[in-house]
């Protein structure tokens, strides 16, 4: 104990908490409940834990939290007749006891959440949808305008369900444009689906429909829209002459009313050399190609052969060596006979050429050569035949695209492996 003035004493922390301890305990012991228990050290547990606390007292680590024991040490001094007395200076012989009071940790119990949703519970009566009830289902949907209902389309597409489509674009009441995208990050029309699902039927209904001089629908009108947006005005260059004017933006951090729900009206209209780089990124069936052509009264034939290098990149084989043949047909547009031979063989031997030739490049189509085109062939023979000719497989096409890359989007993994050997 430590003195506080003459006559009065004070017991140590270490001794009060046991005591509160052992009183909790008696406590929950006389009313029932279940208690911690109490474990006590012997002496020459403490003796040693004393000595060694003693020579590393300054660099005892701080015990870290959520730890499963608690220790409490007390001590005691004895002098003559059994009485307490006050420890001489200098180092006091002491007899410690350590209390270790035995803590289980608290573990979650498995089915409750943590974090700021913990207190969230699921709501049975909300159905998920595993399918777009606009575009992949045939639930009624009802009218609201006919901007919004004109999107039923995608859903006949999607479905190939002609009859439907006919009915659509014959409806002047509730539908106006069908040549719309489908939202501001699929930018994909009615036209861009059913080329690539290679749906003829539909695409020349869709097709004949927007471009028929009097329809009726167009003529009809559509509602106009009550949202309006906000916009930065414009500026006259006489009223001040200054010519050369930074354009400004609305700077509204991150809200955007009202311009959140007009994003995809001032979206462009689709054109035909967009549907044709869809039809060669998506390696469209010639077939499908050829109704494309027809539609077009054979307008769009030289953007079709213009862009034959990106069916080459994406690995369009069949779609490209059919085109090649074509372009053969018209002339050769700059391709030479390994360009073609390499993109439509599948085991024949190539004739004999010269360096040169491996190397010729056309005008246009990205300036691609026939060991770009060798490298989409799953047979490695013309590949190989190439480099023994021409060894250099670092030959580059317009973009900066060398062989491996072409490669890398074959079919097989022949021209790759050969490739990477290199």
């Amino acid at each position: 104990m430590e003195r506080v003035a003459r006559e009065t004493y004070e017991l140590p922390e270490a001794e009060k908490s046991r005591i509160e301890l052992i009183l909790s305990k008696a406590l929950k012991k006389e009313k029932g409940e279940p208690y911690e228990d109490l474990v006590i050290d012997t002496e020459e547990e403490i003796s040693n834990e004393e000595d060694e606390e003693d020579e590393d007292e300054d660099d005892e680590p701080v015990p870290k939290k959520g730890k499963a024991k608690k220790s409490i040490t007390v001590a005691f001094k004895e002098g003559k007749n059994g009485k307490k007395q006050q420890p001489p200076r200098g180092r006091s012989r002491k007899k410690e006891f350590k209390v270790e009071v035995k803590k289980e940790k608290k573990t979650a119990s498995p089915g409750k959440k943590r974090g700021p949703d913990k207190n969230l519970l699921p709501n049975p009566k909300i159905k998920i949808l595993e399918k777009d009830p606009l575009f992949e289902t045939k639930d009624h949907v009802p009218f609201i305008s006919k901007r919004a209902h004109q999107r039923l389309v995608f859903r006949a597409v999607f479905q190939n369900d002609i009859d439907l489509l006919k009915q659509l674009l014959e409806d002047d009441q509730h539908i106006h444009d069908i040549d719309e995208h489908r939202s501001i990050m699929d930018i994909r029309s009615p036209l861009h689906v059913a080329l690539e699902q290679n749906n003829i039927e539909a695409f020349k209904l869709l097709y004949e429909d927007i471009h028929k001089k009097e329809n009726k629908r167009l003529k009809s009108g559509c509602l106009p829209i009550l949202l309006s947006g906000i916009d930065t005005g414009r500026y006259n260059q006489a009223s001040l002459g200054v010519r050369a004017v930074i354009k400004l933006n609305t700077s509204r951090g991150n809200r955007e009313g009202n311009a959140a729900f007009l994003k995809d009206i001032d979206m462009e209209d689709v054109e035909d050399i967009d549907l044709v780089k869809h039809c060669m990124i998506k390696g469209v069936k010639k077939e499908t190609m050829d109704a494309f052509l027809q539609a077009t009264n054979n307008s769009i034939y030289w953007d079709v052969i213009s862009k034959i290098h990106i069916a080459v990149s994406r690995g369009h084989l069949e779609l490209s060596g059919k085109l090649m043949d074509s372009a053969f047909e018209k002339g050769g547009f700059g391709f030479n006979f390994l360009h073609r031979d390499v993109l439509n063989f599948t085991n024949e031997d190539l004739k004999s050429f010269a360096s040169a030739s491996v190397r010729k490049k056309p005008n246009d189509n990205a300036l691609i050569n026939p060991m770009h085109c060798a490298c989409i062939n799953p047979n490695v023979k013309y590949l190989e035949k190439l480099l023994s000719v021409e060894p250099d497989y670092t030959i580059e096409d317009k973009y900066g695209r060398k062989p491996i890359h072409f490669a890398a989007a074959c079919q097989g993994t022949g021209p790759l492996e050969l490739l990477l050997q290199k």
